[in-house]
């Protein structure tokens, strides 16, 4: 959990990376907690369950908010309801809490590792726990998220002068990353401000069609990261999201990667 929040998320940006924090979250942090205060295993799940899906609605916004005014230590969190899979998870760590003889675990610990070791693994599993709560990257913002990776059989170059001999305005951006390290850099992607799509003489319009290019030899992935629908970005209807994710996922498809093929 601790390479994937800090490395793997970043330089391997894919599905797994993506979900593979919040399966493991939800089945560790009920444990953890149920660990240390045994008399919550019986309901930690379930309210772990419910606190992480308030986490993912747009309700928690204002939280969000308040909490970043006024703490030295900001948040983020990416609307993505396609993460509450990972809440099955939870029903694994109820179980395991349920049949566990948690008084009988500590003495085994106590007995075999030393206390100040059992300190440190401590300590290192709260920050763990919550280094996904951190503000770790300033993502390209975007109402509909992507995050949809493609093989394309061509240099970065290529695909950059392919897309601007379609007539795509394309410029670069950078979104920050806060590293295991503690160090700031920044990684680039690309932005088309405008994508106008004529589908049988209906135009339509997206805005700020966000993509990432990673190169390797000869070939590339290219991600479509996000977009948004209006020139601000303030969507926050979930059902509308939910719906434009899955209309314009093949559309984009076609209107980028499908211009890169031979």
């Amino acid at each position: 959990m601790f390479l994937n929040d800090r490395i793997w998320k970043y330089e391997y940006s894919n599905w797994l990376s993506g979900k593979l924090s919040d399966f493991i979250g939800l089945l560790i942090l009920p444990i953890f907690i149920g660990i240390l205060i045994p008399k919550s295993k019986k309901l930690i799940a379930l309210i772990i369950g419910c606190l992480f899906v308030l986490w993912k609605m747009p309700i928690s916004n204002t939280f969000i908010n308040i909490w970043n005014n006024y703490m030295f230590v900001h948040i983020s969190r990416t609307i993505d309801y396609s993460d509450f899979i990972a809440l099955i998870m939870l029903f694994v760590a109820h179980q395991f809490l349920r049949k566990l003889e948690i008084q009988k675990f500590k003495n085994v610990m106590h007995s075999s590792i030393h206390p100040i070791i059992l300190n440190i693994i401590f300590i290192f599993s709260c920050i763990v726990l919550c280094s996904t709560s951190v503000q770790e990257p300033s993502y390209p913002k975007g109402d509909v998220l992507i995050d949809k990776s493609y093989r394309v059989n061509k240099t970065e170059n290529q695909i950059l002068r392919i897309l601007e001999k379609e007539g795509f305005d394309i410029s670069t951006e950078s979104a920050e990353f806060y590293l295991y390290s503690g160090n700031l850099v920044h990684k680039k992607y690309y932005q088309i401000d405008t994508l106008i799509i004529n589908r049988k003489n209906n135009l339509d319009t997206l805005y700020k069609v966000n993509f990432k290019v990673k190169e390797n030899n000869k070939n590339s992935s290219l991600t479509i990261i996000n977009f948004s629908v209006k020139d601000d970005w303030n969507l926050q209807d979930w059902k509308r999201v939910k719906f434009l994710q899955k209309r314009y996922k093949p559309i984009l498809k076609s209107e980028i990667i499908d211009k890169l093929k031979p």
